[in-house]
């Protein structure tokens, strides 16, 4: 898959979960009804398969969400609090589940240990 493909199809799953965020009475305030909020995020395939390129993507999802998501609510209105939260947790999951990167899947879960792909024997 391409440089491109592989940009647009993320672009997607953040722009899928951006309409939630516009949804959300929660953000009624950051977001006018009607705004289709969506993000690229720039990453070269070949990266996904090393320890640091995985981890800078898992970041740049990781800030990207936090955009997305209409940016961090002030921590006194609760209601605003969890929905993004919500948003940022489902924001994340989409975007690594598109993207279909093991190691950047490992990181997601909290896994830090290298992950094998194959072995040989």
């Amino acid at each position: 898959m391409s440089y491109i493909a592989h940009n647009r199809r993320l672009t997607a799953s953040l722009l899928a979960i951006a309409s939630f965020a516009v949804a959300a009475p929660a953000f009624a305030q950051s977001v006018s009804t009607g705004d289709v909020l969506s993000a690229r995020i720039a990453y070269s395939p070949a990266s996904l398969s090393t320890k640091e390129g995985a981890a800078a993507m898992w970041a740049k999802i990781q800030h990207t969400a936090v955009t997305v998501c209409g940016g961090q609510p002030d921590l006194r209105l609760l209601d605003q609090r969890d929905a993004f939260a919500k948003c940022r947790r489902e924001t994340m999951a989409r975007a690594v589940g598109a993207l279909n990167a093991p190691m950047v899947t490992a990181m997601a879960n909290h896994k830090t240990a290298p992950v094998t792909l194959a072995a040989r024997k």
